[in-house]
């Protein structure tokens, strides 16, 4: 399977970052599964599918080592915080999220539901705390601004608690819940003609919220317009508004079968057993066929098990269901370019590069594509943008120069290798590409013996290899050291010839040449990698 970079379609997803916990959580905040004080619910009362699915997510919980297996961990907590918090398992909910957020810092959606259920629960504090957390995550995300300013009214911080709406409609000028927040603010400040204006928005943009006539019907009574206080107060309901929040929306679909099995799947991917994976993952996708989730984790399962037309098949049975589905065109594509097909791989690598141009595998994927099919100049460009996606790749920078070596750009990828060299100097194989290059480009001006040497003489001492001891060879014959570099290419046959390389022949043609010439600077074949 070598060569195989899938993604897992994560079922929490999220970047993991281990250098800092999130405000607000520390490490003594950790609770372990395996200790008497997490609180795992009581099933006795639940019924019997719901209380087996919830004893699978218990004894998955008990079995994580979060030391050892941290990014696992850190999904599986998340997951199952959002089982709990579908079935209004309130405590178990929030010490998962708590666990998540420790876990897998920078990932405002943990937070945020943890807020949700303290701030449900009536702990306004600590809601707002963690409230504080999801927003350094995601300063953007309307539901935490709106929901934060709902805590800051009820604490009586109204300032507070308007500036968070105010910058919530600027971010999301249709929110009619951040609106309505304002309009009842309006109110308590006595600021009657606002909140007369901003209520009657509301209630034009969504009719049926008649909990906001009663305090429209209060600021018309302020302003002294009877008449329109009856009208509203008769009107009056028990329909309020919430900030759209498809997160939250989202958990009443977890109460099947699927997401248990996603994770049993996951907790097998991460430990490298993908057999298991698959079979959970198979499970997952018989539990919900509609799943694309399910079959694109299925997929990676059965390709890291040697099962490739298998993945294949899963992958677009995936893409038939969500054909914008950027996990599936990336597995995909690698899949084709690792068989070969790379007129299949180069669409589905597009795809994904076109529309997340900031996707560094899916990026360097698709120049290997282009490589592979002879179109150098387009494998250069995209090798050009992985590099300045991420200046310290050094895969993509010894790509990029090699494919303008076969360019016959000599030059120019000297010079590439030598700012990456600049950048990394401690890399060995950007010291052992551009010492090469130095020692034996085909193009002579862009020789340079000495600075060769200097190199391979700092590799050779880092990794005494076959490899290293050859370009330590071709750089001392560049220098015009016939002798001793016949003297380390015999050295270079002799362990070729031990360990069995189908190169000796090559080899000893070298050596003839270190011998036998004068001048004897590197033959041109030499500058191949």
């Amino acid at each position: 399977m070598g060569g195989v970079a899938l993604w897992l379609c994560l079922v929490a997803g999220g970047a993991v970052a281990e250098e800092a916990h999130p405000v607000g959580a520390s490490e003594r905040d950790f609770v372990d599964p395996r200790l008497e004080g997490f609180p795992f619910p009581d099933l006795s009362a639940l019924e019997p599918a719901v209380a087996e699915q919830l004893q699978d997510i218990e004894v998955l919980l008990r079995s994580l080592d979060p030391a050892k297996e941290l990014r696992t961990s850190g999904g599986i907590f998340a997951d199952a915080g959002q089982i709990y918090h579908a079935y209004e398992l309130e405590a178990a909910a929030v010490a998962c999220y708590l666990n998540a957020e420790i876990l897998l810092p920078g990932d405002h959606r943990w937070p945020y539901l943890r807020a949700v259920l303290l701030q449900k629960a009536g702990d306004l504090a600590g809601a707002a705390n963690a409230y504080r957390v999801a927003l350094l995550g995601l300063d953007e995300h309307v539901p935490s601004l709106v929901r934060l300013a709902e805590v800051r009214q009820a604490q009586g911080r109204l300032d507070e608690a308007k500036e968070l709406l105010t910058r919530a409609l600027r971010i999301k000028p249709s929110s009619a819940a951040a609106a309505a927040g304002l309009g009842e603010i309006a109110l308590a400040e006595r600021s009657y003609e606002e909140a007369v204006r901003r209520l009657t928005e509301v209630l034009e943009q969504v009719p049926g919220a008649n909990r906001y006539r009663y305090p429209l019907a209060l600021a018309y009574r302020g302003l002294g317009d009877r008449d329109a206080a009856a009208k509203h107060l008769a009107l009056r309901g028990e329909v309020g508004l919430q900030p759209a929040d498809p997160l939250l929306e989202g958990l009443e679909d977890l109460k099947r079968g699927e997401r248990v099995y996603l994770l049993r799947g996951r907790r097998a991917f991460g430990a490298g057993r993908y057999p298991e994976a698959a079979e959970a993952f198979a499970a997952a996708v018989e539990a919900r066929p509609d799943s694309a989730r399910a079959r694109i984790n299925l997929a990676s399962a059965l390709a890291l098990s040697g099962s490739r037309d298998q993945a294949v098949e899963e992958l677009n049975r995936a893409l038939r269901l969500e054909p914008d589905n950027l996990t599936a065109r990336f597995n995909l594509g690698r899949l084709m370019l690792e068989a070969g097909r790379t007129e299949l791989a180069i669409p589905q690598l597009r795809f994904v590069v076109e529309k997340n141009p900031e996707d560094l595998r899916a990026t360097t994927s698709l120049a290997e594509a282009y490589r592979s099919t002879g179109k150098l100049e387009a494998a250069l460009r995209w090798y050009a943008k992985a590099v300045e996606l991420d200046p310290g790749q050094e895969a993509a920078r010894l790509e990029e120069a090699s494919v303008l070596v076969a360019l016959e750009r000599y030059r120019e990828a000297t010079a590439r290798l030598e700012t990456a060299h600049e950048l990394m100097p401690r890399e060995g194989r950007l010291m052992m590409a551009l010492a090469r290059l130095l020692a034996a480009s085909p193009d002579p001006s862009v020789r340079d013996g000495e600075r060769a040497l200097e190199l391979a003489q700092q590799v050779y001492q880092v990794a005494k290899t076959v490899a290293s001891a050859e370009l330590l060879a071709m750089a001392l014959a560049e220098t015009g050291r016939c002798e001793q570099a016949a003297e380390w290419q015999q050295g270079v046959v002799e362990a070729a010839e031990k360990a069995g390389l189908e190169s000796v022949a090559a080899r000893r043609e070298t050596l003839r040449h270190y011998l036998e010439s004068r001048p004897c600077r590197p033959p041109v074949r030499s500058a191949a990698r």
